[in-house]
């Protein structure tokens, strides 16, 4: 079977609108969402590679969202770490090449509560057991994440997340679904933050 790719015009489709709401899907509290798996290869700054990436709600503070972000850093020189950070959404919705929106559909991601900048991130679908992502300030726009609830995240991944992710994000081919996820992953729930360096601003996982 042949690789497909993801199709981004099913941000779009008014079908799917009901599950694109991402204050909704953010009012989750307390709620622990895994990245299961990513379509793209990550590069970040120190050229360190990050596992186990978690994200937990905490509440919403004026038209933000404040969450937790965690996730193990594995450095260069093979040592690893737990990095444990602060950070807030804030929802708008995209503009529409159909009808107009009723909710918001988006957020960006920022470090500082006052920012109007941040990692912008599309939400293409959501559910009680997912979330699929998508990154909207890069190169590529199939550049997506799959996040999965924490009571489901052992098993196999839900199948209707699995399917619209496959079509929204790529399908038959390892390279879209690129493994974030391990079964030892929860231990660093419990784990204190052991980030060894400040990190730069807003930068997410």
């Amino acid at each position: 079977v042949n690789a497909t790719p993801g199709s981004v015009a099913i941000d779009d489709e008014t079908t799917y609108r009901k599950y694109q709401n991402i204050s909704k899907a953010l009012q989750h509290i307390n709620v622990t969402y895994w990245m299961y798996y990513r379509s793209y290869v990550q590069n970040t700054r120190d050229g360190s590679t990050h596992a186990c990436v978690y994200a937990i709600v905490l509440g919403k503070e004026g038209d933000s969202y404040k969450f937790e972000q965690g996730y193990e850093r594995t450095l260069r020189n093979g040592s690893t770490e737990i990095v444990k950070v602060m950070l807030y959404a804030t929802p708008y919705k995209t503009e529409t090449v159909t009808t107009a929106r009723e909710v918001d559909n988006a957020m960006r991601v920022h470090r500082d509560k006052s920012s109007s900048g941040g990692r912008k991130y599309k939400l293409v679908y959501a559910d009680d057991k997912c979330r699929i992502l998508r990154l909207l300030d890069e190169d590529k726009l199939n550049n997506c994440e799959l996040y999965v609830e924490d009571a489901y995240v052992d098993g196999k991944v839900p199948s209707v997340c699995e399917s619209m992710y496959g079509n929204a994000c790529g399908k038959n081919h390892d390279s879209y679904r690129r493994m974030v996820y391990n079964q030892s992953c929860k231990n660093i729930i419990t784990k204190p933050n052991q980030a060894s360096t400040e990190l730069p601003t807003e930068e997410t996982p």
